[in-house]
């Protein structure tokens, strides 16, 4: 028994030390880049495309910051799905009270292609709209609120020839937890690491090259995808460009959510996991392993409980312990 007391707690240890370096080696990685100053200069005309379906709570507050960036020349596509939409009415007030500048375009959906998802037909007729001079194409989810410098972050990087795609992530931090919001944001905090790491893009925050979308044949692919930044890594493959992860770009959302709608959520970033990422394999084994582990050492604890195998049981439990300090 105390044989496989102390394989089961070796393995454990092993696992969250290999836990530990990784989480060392983001956290460096987010320091170095946190640090990189971004100029304010103009580097061309961006076009930020937003679709909406629904009103999210905080989607008057993002519209709001949207039309107030640093970054002077941009013009915004805000695409909804119908005019009966409950966003209707609140992007047309913030358009009336906030767009001094006159940025803001507002469309409705008007023709959803049955080949993909609705959010690429919204993309897609976004993208027909903008300007014939626009040099970026930048993407925002429509409960991601952009702070200031925002844009400025997204288009800086680009001017590394070898950079062709700038993203961020979002971060769970509801204002009220429930059981739902709760685990979203222990599933999100798990998996921020490794997409962060690889760089995975994310459509939330996201900008590109015009140039590079048209050479990436990019919209031909989005009319037959279900998801806008699913295909977009293997597109640039071609081209040899780099994605760029900016943490300064880490988007905060405090909207809450239910339990049945996490399980909802898990479920598509799985799927779109399984169908775009090279790294899905990797994903499932590491969650096989890890909570394999965890079951092994608990069940192993337990049978040396029942049995009375004292040395046994302080070994699994000096294993557990030692875990959770290094995962904290």
């Amino acid at each position: 028994m105390i044989i496989t007391a102390v394989v089961v707690s070796v393995l454990l240890i092993c696992a969250a030390f290999g836990h530990f370096v990784i989480a060392f080696y983001f956290r460096t990685k987010v320091m170095l880049q946190a640090e990189q100053a971004v100029p304010h200069n103009d580097f061309g005309l961006a076009s930020i495309i937003l679709s909406v379906r629904g009103c999210d709570p905080g989607l008057k507050q993002a519209l709001m910051q949207l039309l107030h960036q640093d970054y002077e020349n941009y013009e915004v596509h805000l695409v909804v799905d119908h005019r009966r939409d409950s966003a209707w009415e609140v992007v047309h007030e913030v358009q009336r009270e906030y767009d001094d500048s006159r940025r803001l375009t507002i469309h409705e959906m008007t023709r959803p292609l049955k080949t993909c998802g609705l959010k690429c037909s919204s993309l897609l007729q976004g993208v027909d709209n903008i300007h014939p001079n626009s040099k970026y194409l930048v993407l925002i989810d429509s409960d991601v609120t952009p702070h200031g410098s925002w844009l400025s972050q997204l288009i800086a990087p680009l001017s590394d020839k070898k950079i062709g795609v700038v993203t961020g992530n979002q971060w769970f931090e509801p204002d009220a937890s429930n059981t739902g919001s709760l685990l979203r944001s222990l599933w999100n905090a798990g998996a921020l690491v490794p997409t962060a790491i690889y760089s995975n893009p994310w459509a939330g925050t996201f900008a590109m090259r015009m140039r590079d979308v048209r050479r990436a044949r990019l919209t031909k692919i989005w009319r037959k995808s279900i998801v806008d930044d699913g295909p977009i890594r293997q597109s640039l493959k071609p081209l040899g460009l780099n994605i760029h992860f900016c943490p300064s770009l880490i988007m905060i959302n405090r909207e809450k959510c239910t339990f049945g709608f996490v399980n909802r959520y898990v479920t598509r970033m799985l799927t779109w996991s399984k169908m775009f990422e090279p790294t899905f394999l990797n994903t499932m084994i590491h969650c096989v392993g890890t909570v394999g582990l965890l079951l092994a050492a608990f069940g192993t604890l337990l049978f040396a409980l029942l049995i009375g195998s004292w040395p046994a049981v302080a070994v699994v439990v000096a294993g557990l312990v030692t875990t959770s300090v290094l995962n904290t």
